[in-house]
């Protein structure tokens, strides 16, 4: 028996009733080269790029780069701009974590310094092919 298949938003092909896994999806089309990352400069930068507002597909698809590129920190991240909350989803492990403010997310995770070094980019799936 074959699973009736949907399509998500990017194209990626998924079971009917199941979630799609967007950021493997992303994975392999950065190593096939077939989509680009594009820098956060800021958290405000950031803010913009995942703030949600009541639809399913606001929220920030991307990565943090480590070792100068060589590997990369996949992330899922969603804004709260009316309580200025946050969500990260971390894809290595499979965690997803709440932070009631800005300065906790800032203080309890890489994000800032990523965004600080440089490091810190979002799947740009505008350009796939």
């Amino acid at each position: 028996m074959t699973d009736c298949m949907e399509t998500c938003h990017v194209g990626v092909p998924y079971p009917h009733g199941k979630h799609c896994d967007h950021l493997a999806y992303a994975e392999e089309m950065l190593t096939q080269g077939r989509i680009s990352m594009i820098k956060i400069k800021d958290i405000e930068h950031l803010k913009r790029e995942s703030n949600y507002d009541d639809c399913d597909s606001d929220y920030f698809e991307g990565c943090i780069s480590l070792a100068g590129g060589l590997a990369r920190s996949s992330k899922r991240i969603r804004y709260f701009a009316d309580t200025d909350s946050w969500e990260v989803y971390h894809e290595i492990d499979e965690i997803e974590e709440f932070f009631p403010s800005t300065k906790k997310m800032l203080e309890l995770t890489n994000l800032g310094m990523a965004i600080e070094q440089g490091a810190l980019y979002q799947y740009d799936y505008s350009k796939s092919i």
